[in-house]
Formats: structure tokens, sequence, C-alpha cells
């Protein structure tokens, strides 16, 4: 991630898709630079995410299969 320079910002303001009113007032100016992800930035962030999903994914699956082998033991004990 990076933040974007003052000439970045200009160009991309003059952009039709831009959202800063053109008046002078409220909201018509940014007061800090917005930050930027590079294509390898977001890819590397999507795959940490993957990889937290599948850790997730794991604990909830032992927890299930824990709580099914409890069940299947109390329904044993009681016959």
């Amino acid at each position: 991630m990076f933040q974007l320079t003052d000439k970045e910002v200009s160009e991309l303001s003059r952009s039709q898709n831009a959202t800063l009113n053109k008046s002078t007032g409220r909201g018509s100016n940014i007061k800090y630079n917005p930050h930027a992800f590079t294509e390898r930035g977001i890819y590397g962030n999507l795959k940490k995410k993957v990889l937290e999903y599948d850790i997730i994914k794991q604990n909830i699956d032992s927890v299930l299969q824990a709580n099914r082998k409890s069940e299947r033991e109390k329904e044993t004990e009681h016959g």
C-alpha cells in the first residue's frame, strides 16, 4: 500500500468519476492524499484471508467433531 502523490491526486480529481464537489466549500477538497493498493498487495491480502478462513474452518470442524463425539458417548451411557 502506498500514498498517492499530489500530482496523481490532481490528475485523478479531474476524472469524470471523481466524487468531490466543484464548488468551494465543505467537501470540495481532500485533506490527505488517499492510499492505494498494488495488484500484488490486493492478491496478498486475499491469500491471507483465505488462509485465515481455512484455519477458522479447521477449528470449527474440530469443535463440531468433539461435540458429535460427546453426544455419541452420552447416548451409549444412557443406553
